[in-house]
């Protein structure tokens, strides 16, 4: 499988989770309803996990990026 397909599949999944936290403390608010089952500190460590994770894979596509760079120099 293309690496690079596999690290912005993963960027997409992260941006996901991102999202799903986002509306988890939009939620928090409502004491009433669900949002008093919302944990803060598990959401703010979802959002710093997908920051990481997204980094890394974005960091995976420019290694990518350059190795397909160097080869391309060898072979021209």
């Amino acid at each position: 499988m293309n690496i690079l397909n596999i690290a912005s599949t993963a960027i997409v999944q992260q941006s996901q989770r991102m999202e799903q936290s986002a509306k988890n403390v939009a939620a928090a608010g409502d004491v009433n309803g669900e949002g008093a089952k919302i944990d803060l500190a598990r959401e703010a460590v979802t959002r710093i996990e997908a920051t990481n994770l997204t980094t890394a894979n974005v960091n995976v596509i420019k290694a990518e990026d350059e190795r397909t760079k160097t080869l391309l120099d060898i072979f021209v």
